[in-house]
């Protein structure tokens, strides 16, 4: 927003687009910069330059870069960066990650920095614009040998595409001439091995409650330990049985924010807008296994720490922590000392911080000395939240002031603690328990909430050296990590009625078009959700799916493929794949299921333990009751993608 009294700032200037024909020598983005100052005299080089540039097998990409000092969301194309020419989007549970192991092989293909990048699928994302998108892929890691933008092509892979609602109408703007592929499954097998990765990312989180609630007391004195002084130390001092858990390692930055350790902000991509220069950053999933980096914008400060872990631990014997207890026992580090300064303070002497702080450079006091934050508290010290002043940076005035100011504040606060306490053991045991239970939300639920954390008072290793006592761990904090689905048999049952339903409600019959699928659906609120906790008979309505896209993309722009013959024919499939995409025939190394997981490990480290996936997994068969009622109900949605010209779906049906 403008400042009061000004008018609107102006916009950034658009990208300056450097058009080149085929054979035109183009092979990178500064020569695109130098044909745009010959031809039009101006040395000043724009904010953004793109060029569209024929690479292999006639395909056109478009590419940008920004100069080295831009600003604001530009900043995120600091390096070269191609919008992608193929996008594998759907189905999910099909064989797309399979695909990608192919193709990640091919010497012409370059793909995303992360597997399922969900652009396209989130109307948030993409009405930012495609900056932070094209830098998913980014040139900056490629040899010197392979930048040259006419050898290859750009590709991602986010099976959701298919099912969201917007993706196909969001990649037909910012992607007119994209190839998309889409591989598709037996629709009942597809959602019986959805459902089974479901349940096994619950049977993970449920291993990381467990892990979590038998380490407790090594969790808080890692915490008192180092959570204040640098998140990264507090991770590697977990115990393994923690870090090693699969949902912990995919999860680990979003477990750390509900437990008030890092500050809730997404982490950003290499080279992102407001990223500074020498800022260290999660590397890519490219060529090194993915680990968080925390920095100092995640630094929550100690007595923010102190307040979460008050709310989920206390001593076994019933006693509550206070918030000042646990930060006499707390180990600071600089990164948490900074602050505001209030109205009457300055800073003199010219000194600046230690730290480089933006735009907030001068307004932030200096950090204490750490030997002042590891001592415990003795008698008229200052707050250790509040970090004091060293000689020559305040007034005399200024600083006898606010000393005075925080012990008369200090004295208070230990005058209402012990009133508070006083009264606290003058209460009948009753009545204390009562109130225990209020805090915890009520008689009921707070009775119950106990017992489930007295069930693990007396297991694991509850000790924690810093405090001297054993500590419970409050399992409502952790419950986020416990996911639930109900039973297979009555969900499919239930989604399946609920879509029969819909169509005879708006039709007063079977529809007989995808799109007249997408219209009982559409005016019966239905709306396609992310995640795979419901809608997994929905996800296999091919037809209706497929109907919506050709809105948007024309038949040349789509190729539609069965899994079965990517699985069992292999060679045919990649024949009709290279053609599509315009890329010249290669022999694939890697074939096999497990060589294609090393493969795809190799490129993504992370991807499995964040999402449960396995690129081969057994599972007992379907119940035949209800697997030949999904045939049935099937069938029919089949016969639509006959009709629509793919008679592989015949094979589906009873």
């Amino acid at each position: 927003q403008s400042p009061p009294g000004q008018g609107a700032a102006p916009p950034p200037p658009p990208p300056v687009h450097v058009n080149e024909s085929a054979g035109g020598g183009l092979m990178s983005l500064h020569d695109a910069r130098d044909k745009y100052i010959m031809e039009t005299g101006n040395s000043q080089m724009p904010q953004v330059v793109c060029a569209n540039i024929e690479t292999v097998g006639g395909n056109m990409h478009t590419c940008c870069v920004a100069p080295k000092g831009a600003t604001g969301s530009t900043a995120a194309l600091r390096g070269e960066c191609c919008l992608p020419t193929v996008v594998v989007a759907g189905t999910q549970k099909s064989g797309t990650t399979a695909l990608s192991a192919v193709l990640l092989q091919h010497p012409n293909v370059r793909f995303a920095d992360r597997k399922e990048v969900h652009f396209f699928s989130m109307p948030k994302a993409f009405s930012r614009g495609l900056d932070n998108y094209m830098a998913s892929f980014s040139l900056k890691k490629m040899p010197g040998t392979e930048r040259r933008l006419d050898h290859f092509i750009t590709a991602e892979a986010t099976p959701y595409y298919l099912h969201s609602a917007d993706a196909c109408r969001y990649m037909s703007y910012a992607l007119p001439s994209a190839k998309v592929i889409f591989l598709l499954r037996d629709p009942t097998q597809r959602a019986y091995s959805e459902y089974k990765m479901k349940l096994r990312r619950i049977e993970e989180g449920a291993g990381l409650v467990e892990a979590m609630q038998m380490n407790r007391g090594p969790w808080l004195s890692c915490l008192l330990e180092f959570a204040a002084v640098d998140v990264s130390k507090f991770v590697a001092c977990l115990p393994a049985a923690i870090r090693d858990e699969p949902k912990f390692k995919g999860n680990e930055r979003r477990i750390l924010q509900r437990f008030g350790l890092i500050n809730h902000r997404k982490r950003r991509a290499p080279g992102s807008a407001g990223q500074s220069e020498g800022e260290k950053v999660t590397e890519p999933a490219g060529s090194v296994a993915a680990k968080e980096v925390y920095t100092r914008e995640d630094m929550v400060p100690a007595k923010g720490i102190a307040q979460s872990t008050v709310r989920c631990f206390y001593p076994s014997t019933g006693y509550q922590f206070r918030k000042h207890e646990l930060l006499a026992k707390m180990k600071i580090g600089p990164l948490s000392g900074w602050r505001r300064l209030s109205a009457n303070e300055t800073v003199l002497d010219g000194r600046a911080p230690a730290f480089d702080l933006g735009p907030f450079q001068g307004s932030f006091a200096p950090p204490m000395e750490p030997t002042t934050f590891n001592r415990p508290v003795a008698e008229g010290d200052l707050r250790l939240d509040e970090p004091a002043f060293g000689a020559g940076n305040a007034s005399v005035a200024g600083q006898s002031a606010l000393r005075l100011r925080r012990r008369l504040q200090q004295g208070r606060d230990r005058l209402a603690d012990k009133r508070k306490w006083q009264a606290r053991e003058e209460r009948p045991p009753q009545r204390m328990r009562r109130d225990e239970d209020a805090r915890d939300g009520g008689a009921k639920g707070g009775a119950s909430a106990r017992a489930r954390d007295d069930a693990w008072s007396g297991k694991g290793t509850a000790y924690v050296p810093h405090l001297g006592f054993n500590v419970s761990m409050k399992a409502e904090c952790i419950n986020f990590i416990k996911e639930k689905v109900p039973p297979m048999a009555e969900l499919f049952r239930r989604e399946m009625d609920d879509i029969l339903q819909c169509e005879n409600k708006i039709h007063g019959r079977r529809a007989e078009t995808g799109a007249e699928v997408l219209e009982a659906l559409k005016k019966c609120n239905f709306k396609p959700t992310p995640g795979i906790s419901k809608q997994f008979i929905y996800r296999s309505l091919y037809a209706p799916q497929l109907a919506r896209c050709e809105k948007h993309l024309s038949r040349d722009q789509m190729l539609v493929l069965s899994s079965d013959e990517l699985k069992h024919d292999m060679d045919s499939a990649l024949k009709k794949i290279n053609a599509f995409a315009g890329l010249p025939e290669f022999a694939y190394p890697a074939r096999s299921p497990a060589e294609l997981d090393a493969v795809f490990a190799r490129a993504f480290p992370d991807f499995q333990d964040r999402t449960g996936w396995r690129m081969q997994s057994e599972y007992e068969p379907l119940m035949p009751e209800l697997q030949e009622e999904m045939r049935k109900f099937y069938a029919h949605y089949n016969n639509m993608l006959v009709d629509m010209g793919h008679p592989f779906a015949s094979a589906w049906n009873p």
